[in-house]
């Protein structure tokens, strides 16, 4: 029998759950404002500094040139317990050229 503290997989649910929120904050904040899916740059919203550009387009089709930069990914996983960065940090880290994640290899050149 299932409760509220019943735990289960969720495999890549989050994923579905991440593109509707997406495409949902786009037609209630930036479609209004004339903004493009296809054009919008996301990270020229990010409260910090990204020498690289991709819009929710991209994203949303996996084509945000963003990579699995397996060396560093690796280095920086805590293995067996809860990592101590907020997302917004981790991300800031990997694609900011001023974090200590960052590499030119986190990035398709093409």
């Amino acid at each position: 029998r299932n409760t509220p503290e019943t735990r289960f997989i969720i495999n890549s649910i989050s994923k579905t759950i991440t593109s509707v929120t997406a495409l949902r904050a786009y037609q209630e904040f930036l479609q209004p404002k004339g903004h493009n899916i296809r054009t919008f740059d996301v990270m020229s919203t990010l409260p910090f500094k990204v020498n690289h550009t991709a819009t929710l387009w991209d994203f949303l089709h996996h084509t945000s040139g963003i990579v699995d930069n397996w060396e560093v990914l690796n280095a920086s996983y805590y293995w067996g317990v809860d990592t101590p960065l907020y997302l917004e940090e981790y991300s800031r880290q990997y694609i900011s050229p001023e974090g200590e994640l960052y590499r030119t290899e986190n990035f398709d050149p093409s």
